[in-house]
């Protein structure tokens, strides 16, 4: 189940900004379980795997991920490890798509009508990707290959390397990926 909500975090400086994140993904998340399994936040205990990933103590059969940029934070709970990214879309260095994407993701961006979404979309992936293997950033990003095609909407597909699926939702100026893993 995937939750976007919007926030105006307009007025806030960095470190403000930075704590209004936290408390609203933590208000959706305590909303999302609720809704979803019944159950209170409050009787939780979160812990982090040796990587940072978020986890249920008590809940192990609960998976969760949050992300947060710019007004958005994006919430996605699962029964199997999964992993979230929204980022808003910005300039792209040459650098950044050098060192993060392979030979074919490099073309996609380069040959893409719109190169800052292409690139994007790629980062959002393969973020939400080792969010959901539970390595964080310390998984070589250029090691994860996603295919795409320009799209305007909606796009489904499997991970090739990795038993699991991954999705995302063009927003406009945002970028939404998840990629949940089948076998945990």
């Amino acid at each position: 189940m995937i939750y976007v909500e919007k926030y105006d975090y307009s007025g806030l400086i960095r470190g403000e900004k930075k704590k209004a994140e936290t408390k609203n993904g933590k208000e959706l998340l305590r909303k999302a379980l609720q809704q979803e399994y019944g159950v209170s936040l409050d009787i939780l205990t979160i812990k982090t795997g040796e990587y940072g990933k978020p986890y249920f103590e008590e809940r192990p059969d609960i998976h969760f991920n949050i992300s947060h940029s710019g007004e958005y934070v994006a919430l996605v709970l699962s029964e199997n490890e999964v992993g979230i990214d929204i980022q808003q879309v910005k300039a792209v260095k040459d650098g950044l798509i050098e060192k993060l994407c392979n030979e074919e993701e490099k073309r996609f961006v380069n040959e893409s009508d719109n190169r800052e979404k292409a690139f994007i979309t790629l980062w959002a992936l393969k973020e939400s990707y080792i969010k959901a293997i539970g390595k964080g950033m310390s998984f070589p990003m250029d090691k994860i290959n996603f295919r795409l095609e320009n799209f305007s909407g909606e796009l489904h597909g499997r991970i090739s390397n990795r038993e699991g699926m991954y999705y995302v939702k063009n927003m406009g100026e945002y970028m939404l990926a998840v990629c949940y893993l089948l076998c945990s």
